[in-house]
């Protein structure tokens, strides 16, 4: 079965947890802020919105990894072909070294079965590549498929477009890697003023809660305890944005 890698739906398991760790998140939230399970009720409905959140981080880890697996099969394939494989062999040879190293549930040796069986099938390996690169949503891969389409109707150096491809790809994951150690610390600050508030009110609550009983008490202190609430969601959403850098 092909997987579309543009999108991704949680499975039933992932639902329930998913489920369960919304609902003790916003009971917590309902407590620090309103002391009241009430506005529970109004907050269900964002679930569906932090449901999506949450599919979108996980898309973006599958396709993270499978950028990264794609790595070393066209690595692989480089090798394959280097030392005599036709370009179909050189296939089944890299699904073998790829499955050796990450197992045959790695997504990159479920897509290297079904390129295989689809070869088998006297399919056009352009096209095979071609399906591929649009269901990854990888650039990379996508630029893949159509480097390989041109080198196979012009007689390119296939060995060459593999090797370009690999060194490329290693380029930009060494930058990714680069950027992500520059802003690790940003990462860990924005952690910690997103749970600052609810460590600070909630503190407060347990030490001398009549200090700020006003806030849970009248329209007043409902608007401002909401006011709060937001703001730290608008923060973190900003800070999010701001150390979100692509390469």
């Amino acid at each position: 079965m092909k997987t579309d890698y543009t999108r991704y739906r949680l499975s039933l398991m992932e639902n329930i947890v998913f489920g369960m760790g919304y609902l003790v998140a916003a009971a917590v939230v309902c407590i620090i802020f309103y002391d009241s399970f009430l506005p529970l009720i109004l907050m269900l409905p964002t679930g569906v919105y932090v449901r999506r959140l949450f599919e979108e981080y996980k898309r973006k880890r599958r396709q993270q990894e499978l950028y990264l697996q794609f790595k070393d099969m066209v690595q692989a394939l480089a090798a394959s072909l280097s030392v005599g494989y036709s370009f179909e062999n050189a296939f089944i040879a890299a699904h073998e070294e790829l499955t050796r190293t990450y197992g045959k549930d790695a997504l990159i040796v479920r897509e290297l079965v079904l390129i295989m069986h689809e070869i088998r099938l006297h399919k056009n390996i352009e096209d095979v590549l071609a399906d591929f690169g649009e269901r990854s949503g990888i650039r990379e891969i996508h630029n893949f498929s159509q480097l390989v389409a041109v080198a196979k109707r012009t007689g390119g150096n296939m060995v060459q477009i593999m090797k370009t491809t690999a060194a490329g790809i290693a380029r930009k994951v060494e930058v990714e890697m680069e950027i992500a150690t520059m802003i690790a610390a940003k990462r860990y600050e924005q952690r910690i003023m997103l749970v600052i508030p609810f460590l600070i009110i909630g503190y407060l609550r347990m030490v001398n809660q009549s200090y700020i009983c006003i806030l849970y008490e009248g329209v007043a202190g409902r608007i401002v305890m909401t006011l709060c609430l937001l703001a730290g969601i608008i923060s973190y959403f900003w800070s999010r944005k701001l150390i979100n850098i692509g390469v």
